[in-house]
C-alpha cells in the first residue's frame, strides 16, 4: 500500500540529497519534499544549539554552514528559503551585527 505523507516525511527526514542518509539511502527528488524541509529546519536547529562536542553557532554562522550543506546534503531551495525568511525578519543577519 501507499505510505501516508506524514510517515514519508518522518521516515525521510534523515535522508540526504547526495544519498548518504538513512534509512534507505534515498537521494534528490526521491526524498519527499516535506522531509527535505524538515531536514533543513532540523539542521538549523541543531547548529544553533550546543552539543557535547561543540559550542552553538550564531544564527548567522549556522546559515553560512547551511549554504555549504546545501551544495551536498540538503535541498538548496530549502536552504535559500530559510535564509531569505530569516534575513527578512532579522535584518541584522545581513550586516553580521547579530547578537550571540
Amino acid at each position: 500500500g501507499r505510505t501516508p505523507d506524514g510517515a514519508r516525511i518522518v521516515r525521510g527526514e534523515q535522508e540526504r540529497r547526495d544519498g548518504t542518509g538513512s534509512p534507505e539511502g534515498l537521494s534528490g527528488d526521491a526524498i519527499a519534499p516535506g522531509a527535505r524541509i524538515v531536514a533543513g529546519a532540523d539542521t538549523l536547529e541543531a547548529l544553533t544549539h550546543a552539543r557535547p562536542y561543540r559550542e552553538r553557532l550564531s544564527l548567522g554562522e549556522a546559515l553560512s554552514r547551511l549554504q555549504i550543506l546545501g551544495q551536498y546534503t540538503l535541498d538548496m531551495a530549502v536552504v535559500h528559503t530559510l535564509t531569505d525568511a530569516l534575513t527578512e525578519f532579522m535584518p541584522s543577519l545581513e550586516t553580521g551585527s547579530e547578537e550571540a
